[in-house]
């Protein structure tokens, strides 16, 4: 199987979904020997993986905030540094309290932030990277490291910058049947629901309904059958009927990013895709795009 991002810019070759979504076949089998040889660095490469993974950062368009010290950690993704900062770990959503957080408290960070202002809650959402300590079993990357090690799902939020980077690393969790995909996706279809986490849906079209999923931040799969318009609206179809089949919807304004790399939403006719967002009742299941993240070519 290949994956690509709905969008690539050809002349870089790296996502950048922040302002050029990107668009890039990868071999998932390669991107799991590689976590499978990260797992097994040393100490003394910790400092070169965490150079690379802030490269990435930097790709993707974050710019560094001052470091400081973990000394809070929530289950659901909050942190809180020793000089009062208060952040929230950005494009993840955590689907067990039994995660990394454990690990990073008393530890020095550096924040990627990905919004210019804290939420109604008073977290700034960033990436955060782990500095290595030779003492502590663990550095890098949290994000990817969480969703690398099934603990978390990629989630897109819409008033947020993103790095579908991370992608890489819940497509190895998934092929792995690591943390939350030890289940066969596949064959069971299962709304993952943990005791105060928001339930997810995933599966595909076939098997997705108001009843399953309305409500729900989805994770789905199936084939585009038709595009359309109506009005300030586009539309990919996965269904016959219009008025009750899953259908994934934009404006035209995120249409536009897609074209302006050269990939109309035309060309997703007849390919199998990958689509995550929020599951809303609109006659039939629908998911907004805001994000081209959102949207994934599987082959």
């Amino acid at each position: 199987m290949r994956l690509e991002w709905a969008g690539m810019h050809s002349a870089t070759g790296k996502l950048q979904l922040r302002a050029h979504p990107l668009r890039r076949a990868i071999d998932p089998w390669l991107v799991l020997c590689g976590l499978l040889m990260a797992l097994t660095v040393g100490s003394g490469s910790a400092a070169a993986a965490a150079n690379t993974e802030q490269a990435a950062l930097s790709a993707c368009g974050f710019k560094p905030a001052p470091p400081g010290m973990i000394v809070q950690a929530d289950a659901k993704g909050g942190l809180v540094l020793d000089d009062g900062r208060k952040l929230r770990l950005s494009d993840v959503w955590m689907a067990t309290p039994d995660n990394l957080l454990r690990q990073v408290i008393g530890r020095e960070i550096i924040p990627y932030p990905a919004a210019k202002q804290p939420d109604r809650t008073g977290y700034l959402p960033a990436h955060i990277i782990v500095k290595p300590d030779v003492t502590m079993p663990y550095a890098g990357w949290l994000q990817a490291d969480l969703l690398a090690r099934g603990q978390a799902f990629l989630y897109i939020y819409p008033d947020q910058t993103s790095c579908a980077e991370a992608l890489y690393s819940e497509k190895s969790a998934q092929m792995a049947g690591i943390g939350i995909w030890k289940l066969d996706l596949s064959q069971k279809y299962p709304i993952f629901s943990t005791e105060g986490v928001e339930p997810f849906f995933v599966g595909t079209v076939e098997h997705l309904t108001i009843e399953r999923a309305a409500g729900r931040y989805g994770i789905i799969r199936g084939v585009v059958l038709s595009t359309g318009s109506a009005g300030r609206w586009r539309y990919l179809n996965f269904g016959q009927n219009y008025a009750q089949d899953f259908t994934v919807r934009m404006t035209a304004g995120v249409e536009k990013h897609f074209v302006d790399i050269g990939f109309p939403l035309q060309a997703l006719k007849s390919r199998r895709v990958e689509i995550r967002g929020v599951i809303q009742s609109k006659g039939g299941p629908m998911i907004d795009i805001f994000n081209p993240a959102q949207i994934v070519i599987e082959e």
